[in-house]
């Protein structure tokens, strides 16, 4: 949880494209905007709003594998790590 505290938000918005294009990004970030969601799905907004739907399915498919890699990390976890008994006071 710190880890993605910590990079979703600073990378996400940074390369998300809202404030500034892609296109002005070093080229090392140019792979991390295309699969951290927030940058995902800025540029689908954008491709539903103003180019024809550009950008639109392939910003679906990766929130949905975002959502589809959360939930299955949340099932693994609640299967495989046994809870702790609070002490009910």
């Amino acid at each position: 949880m710190p880890l993605a505290s910590v990079v979703l938000p600073i990378f996400g918005n940074a390369t998300s494209g809202g404030t500034l294009p892609t296109a002005y990004l070093p080229d090392w970030l140019h792979p991390v905007s295309e699969i951290l969601p927030v940058g995902v799905g800025v540029r689908a907004l954008q491709g539903l709003s103003h180019f024809d739907n550009d950008g639109l399915a392939t910003g679906i498919a990766v929130l949905t594998a975002w959502t589809l890699a959360a939930a299955a990390a949340l099932y693994w976890r609640d299967t495989h790590i046994p809870r702790r008994n609070a002490a009910v006071g």
